[in-house]
């Protein structure tokens, strides 16, 4: 029982100390559970200001958590995104200050892939944006191509095909 008061206790310290996180930082977890958590972490934070994440798992997890929309985040994806997380990514993106975001789209249909280039185009500070293994339709190109001349803060635009092939808009 008195171990259970020391944990509480230190647990009020821990919490009391995330709360004036600044940043946070995650490299190279496959981990949702993690994810979750930092998100977790990071919404309690009275002072984030800037999250970079460069992971091999679904990022929504991370995104769920967090309800401070002016937080600057960076998403490095290494994975494949799921249709399910692409989905998901989707309803979140426009919520957030992206300033750099690189996807695997290569198991997102035609659908999803107009879907998430209209989220992200929609979100004005993304200065780097790389789409992986997109399959660019007509239609998609279109959408993204009429949305780049209100991506003001876009220095860097990679757009890479299935299996190797380039893309060009």
């Amino acid at each position: 029982s008195a171990k259970s008061v020391v944990n509480e206790i230190n647990l009020v310290a821990v919490e009391s100390c995330l709360k004036h996180l600044q940043s946070v930082e995650c490299h190279s977890t496959r981990s949702k559970k993690l994810l979750h958590d930092l998100g977790v972490l990071a919404a309690k934070s009275k002072y984030l200001n800037c999250v970079d994440l460069k992971v091999e798992t679904d990022v929504y997890e991370f995104l769920e958590q967090v309800k401070e929309p002016t937080v600057r985040i960076s998403i490095r994806h290494f994975h494949t995104c799921t249709p399910t997380g692409a989905e998901r990514l989707a309803t979140l993106l426009p919520r957030f200050n992206i300033s750099a975001l690189s996807l695997n789209l290569k198991h997102c249909n035609d659908v999803l892939v107009r879907t998430l280039v209209d989220a992200i185009t929609h979100n004005t500070a993304v200065k780097i944006l790389c789409l992986k293994e997109i399959d660019l339709t007509e239609t998609a190109a279109e959408v993204l191509g009429h949305s780049l001349g209100q991506m003001l803060a876009l220095e860097v635009l990679i757009v890479n095909g299935k299996n190797g092939k380039n893309n060009h808009l």
